[in-house]
């Protein structure tokens, strides 16, 4: 037992001498086996900190020179860890700095999930109102992945805001043309479509945009239940415009209110179709009352009791119509409409 004991002991004193050794080759064998990604990480850390003082510079030359100095470094780093996907991202722009796009371009699509980050970004300044930078992200979006729609949805809506309506349509028409959607459902575009068609175009184009509802509905796949329920409302809305059968209307309103309950307007309008199929002022008030109770506190609250003061006149109970009128002007007092029917039946 004591010769196995001493002999461990032996063993025991015999390491710890060459224990530096041992710490030498442990060093060697890590430098051997990590020193490309050590060496990546420092020539990828120094580009990176060149690159962030190109970015703040001032646009201009020296920005480029920067820049310019950034890529070398980067390069660099990629000699030891080609996969990089944070390098290639860098290197991308480095590149844009320089002016050299579509090698910035190149470098990004080598990172992959740049086309993403770029609608992050623009729907980041989006948000905040800044619209012609936004485009821009969306515009470098596309270019790095031009099979996705979602880039052209979302310049169709800030167009939208601008009020330039045809390039909101042309975006609007190329998000279908692409069909490859992450962010947004197909039936997305085609409802924006419908919205502009019906309202803002001069003079309204009431067939397109009614073709463009119905495609948003058959494809079934919005973004968004109020988007879907507001789709139904209007395809709804234009049935009656072109005195189509009221059922046609009532299905499109009730549908709305089933993905929607707080659709203030579909409530309206289905009281008034409820009313034009059945007569029934009774049912009519009460599904409106829920419209009341759910309208904003704004100046369109006098629609409500336009359609009521419409529903009693039609009925021949003047007297609840001209309460109702009276309400419109309350809340509208230029509604040139009540004022017109008030005098008139004043008059009778």
């Amino acid at each position: 037992m004591k010769s196995k004991v001493r002999h461990r002991s032996d063993s025991l004193v015999g390491w710890c001498k060459h224990w530096e050794l041992w710490f030498v080759l442990a060093l060697i064998l890590t430098l051997i086996l990590r020193g490309a990604a050590i060496l990546s990480w420092g020539w990828g850390n120094a580009g990176m900190v060149m690159l962030e003082q190109a970015l703040f510079a001032t646009p201009g030359r020296r920005a480029q020179d920067i820049a310019a100095r950034a890529e070398m470094l980067l390069r660099q780093a990629m000699v030891y860890a080609p996969g990089s996907r944070s390098t290639w991202r860098g290197l991308g722009f480095a590149l844009a700095i320089q002016g050299r796009e579509d090698e910035a371009v190149t470098a990004w699509q080598s990172a992959g999930g740049m086309g993403e980050k770029f609608i992050q970004w623009g729907e980041e300044a989006r948000s905040e109102g800044q619209y012609e930078e936004a485009l821009k992200w969306y515009d470098w979006s596309l270019r790095v992945d031009s099979g996705l729609g979602d880039p052209w949805y979302y310049r169709g809506l800030v167009y939208e805001v601008m009020g330039r309506w045809e390039e909101a349509l042309e975006a609007y028409k190329r998000a279908i043309e692409a069909g490859v959607f992450v962010h947004i459902g197909r039936s997305s575009p085609y409802y924006r479509m419908g919205r502009i068609y019906q309202w803002w175009l001069e003079p309204r184009q009431v067939d397109a945009a009614l073709r463009a509802y119905e495609a948003a509905i058959e494809a079934s796949d919005f973004g968004a239940n109020w988007e879907a329920a507001d789709c139904h409302y209007k395809r709804g809305e234009i049935y009656s415009w072109q005195g189509r059968d009221p059922r046609e209307s009532i299905r499109d309103y009730q549908q709305a209110i089933s993905l929607n309950p707080n659709h203030h307007w579909a409530h309206l309008r289905l009281g008034y179709a409820l009313y034009q199929v059945y007569g029934d002022v009774a049912l009519a008030e009460r599904v409106i009352g829920q419209a009341i109770d759910l309208w904003p506190d704004d100046r369109d609250r006098k629609w409500p009791y336009r359609f009521l003061g419409d529903i009693y006149r039609e009925s021949g109970m003047i007297d609840k119509a001209i309460v109702a009128y009276q309400d419109v002007l309350r809340f509208d007092p230029n509604d040139a409409h009540a004022q017109n029917i008030l005098r008139m039946l004043r008059e009778e």
